[in-house]
């Protein structure tokens, strides 16, 4: 049987490309504006009695949700690796940034985990929490608050090498995009 072997693909800072970090969060605000809900939510938001809240927000409304979601963006970055032959030992919830400044119950770990075909160009599909692909080898990508790329990144096997970071590539963009934690 192979080894397992992990290896880092990219450390994509969403900050990197100005132009496209402000689309992403100017296409984010609009769609938390009830008036650009899709039809078929807002005809739900009818059917329950809530037509009414389809309303334009305020400018200031907007400002306010577009601030909030810069502050939980800020800092992320999007780590993307290859994982080949993984055991019984692979787990994405390893992937981890250890800070030996903070206590261990705030290092960052891996979240909104995505899993891609082994040249990252689509999604494998949908997995519940810890559900791995049967796959021999593909692409994992997630994100860490937090970012610190002089502290490193572990996973299953221990310290992975990392890449210089760079913008995020528009296939995630389009595929992997990011996400409030809920």
């Amino acid at each position: 049987m192979a080894q397992p072997r992990i290896s880092v693909i990219g450390v994509y800072i969403p900050t990197l490309d100005a132009d496209r970090y402000r689309a992403f969060v100017d296409q984010e605000v609009s769609g938390q504006n009830p008036i650009n809900f899709s039809d078929e939510l807002k005809d739900f938001l009818k059917r329950v009695g809530r037509g009414d809240e389809i309303v334009a927000l305020e400018p200031e409304e907007l400002e306010e949700r577009r601030e909030y979601f810069e502050q939980e963006f800020a800092g992320v970055a999007q780590i993307e690796v290859l994982v080949e032959d993984p055991d019984s030992k692979f787990s994405v919830g390893d992937f981890q940034q250890v800070n030996p400044s903070i206590p261990s119950s705030r290092w960052q770990v891996a979240w909104s985990e995505k899993f891609l075909t082994p040249d990252g160009s689509k999604l494998l599909g949908e997995y519940r929490f810890n559900d791995l692909p049967t796959e021999r080898s593909y692409r994992v990508v997630f994100f860490i608050h937090d970012w610190k790329q002089h502290l490193g990144l572990n996973s299953s096997y221990g310290p992975l090498a990392l890449v210089e970071p760079t913008p995020i590539p528009e296939r995630l963009w389009q595929i992997a995009p990011f996400e409030l934690v809920d």
